[in-house]
């Protein structure tokens, strides 16, 4: 149908996972990544090693999972193409009168 969305839910699934190991901030197991979707083990555990086998995830000694270094390298590829002046622009009418704050706006 016209408008209408079609999202791919195991896409959907593993970007929630990577939200919920950004969230933890420490490493999690399987289990407490699967009491934390509420998704079966073997639904999370498929998503890892799919995840695991582009660096998206990687998995520590003790199982533990925790987000991947492809994750900081997209990062870097998204900033590399910002530009800092183009960015604040609507913040930069709030900075513009006070001029202590001028110093953070590069407009």
């Amino acid at each position: 149908m016209p408008g209408e969305s079609k999202l791919v839910l195991s896409v959907v699934k593993a970007f929630r996972l990577l939200g919920i190991l950004s969230e933890a901030k420490a490493p999690l197991s399987l289990a407490e990544l699967s009491e934390r979707s509420g998704w079966p083990k073997s639904t999370v555990y498929g998503l890892l090693s799919s995840m695991r086998e582009s660096s998206a995830v990687e998995q520590q000694p003790d199982g533990r999972y925790f987000l991947g270094v492809r994750l900081f390298e997209y990062g870097c590829a998204v900033s590399a193409g910002w530009s800092i002046r183009s960015w604040p622009g609507p913040f930069c009418s709030i900075w513009r009168p006070r001029p202590a704050s001028r110093s953070f706006c590069p407009c």
